[in-house]
């Protein structure tokens, strides 16, 4: 990998780290299973589909030749491909579009590019690119001048149609007092929304309010279960969790192990329902 594919890809990973993950959805679920074993097979049945005009599956080839899954990492040919379905009027690719020309992420950066592209993805209200916006103003990065106010509009406008990486978000703004009135019960029910998704960094938010009190009642069980939760999936979360631990009893922390079993179960239950 050259070095402007490096800092290329180390910028995609930081982006989204603040904009959450840009998810692949394959166009044939039947091959997706078999190409876990061989994942040219996934590449040459998607290939074969994007050729034909598929505007998913011409998004989707970008995303493996982006990730070398099945085809040695090639950013400039997933460009392409990425814009062939942005043509389409793929939602994913005109966001991503605009974020790879807004940051120069393989391609010559151009702020007009970028602002055409993530137009039309917020004109259809796509929940990804409505956060990316949020981001912008939230940090005053890209073009964007720093304004929470307006970044607390966008963040809502993703976050109420479920994005967790947007309710992680408002929550964040909600704790601090930016750009909105400090909350702390507020910011307990944008953590929990974006916490039942998953979310690591909201699970731990949520835990710290239990440990603390915040917007909640003070919790040791119900902290440590979240913060649980976070670790089960990031390890690197653990060390705040372990910390807590060192302030239970044998007893609480039996509970809270308990507690984490039942919340896996009820997010499991609720995403394999989402999924129908």
């Amino acid at each position: 990998m050259n070095t402007s594919h490096r800092l290329a890809t180390l910028a995609l990973l930081v982006v989204g780290l603040l904009i959450g993950p840009v998810q692949v959805r394959a166009a044939d679920e039947e091959v997706i299973e078999k190409a876990k074993a061989d994942p040219k097979t996934l590449f040459a049945a998607t290939k074969a589909t994007a050729e034909k005009g598929d505007a998913q599956a011409q998004y989707d080839l970008g995303m493996l030749y982006d990730n070398g899954q099945g085809v040695e990492t090639n950013r400039i040919e997933a460009i392409g491909w990425y814009r062939k379905a942005a043509e389409q009027g793929n939602d994913p690719a005109q966001f991503l579009l605009g974020v790879i020309y807004d940051f120069g992420l393989g391609a010559q950066k151009d702020s007009a590019e970028g602002l055409k592209w993530m137009r039309r993805a917020l004109e259809k209200g796509y929940a990804p690119a409505q956060n990316y916006m949020g981001v912008l103003f939230n940090y005053g990065v890209g073009r964007e001048k720093k304004d929470p106010a307006e970044a607390v509009k966008w963040y809502r406008k993703a976050a109420d149609q479920g994005n967790a990486t947007a309710q992680y978000n408002l929550g964040e703004l909600y704790y601090d007092g930016r750009g909105v009135e400090k909350d702390y019960v507020e910011a307990a029910k944008w953590y929990r929304e974006a916490a039942m998704q998953n979310d690591v960094f909201a699970q731990t938010s949520l835990g710290s309010l239990y440990e603390f009190g915040q917007g909640v009642k003070k919790d040791y069980v119900e902290a440590y279960a979240w913060r649980n939760m976070a670790a089960k999936d990031n390890r690197g979360l653990g060390a705040l969790r372990d910390v807590l631990e060192s302030r239970m009893s044998p007893t609480q922390v039996a509970e809270a192990q308990k507690r984490t079993k039942e919340l896996r179960a009820m997010i499991d239950a609720k995403t394999n329902a989402a999924s129908k």
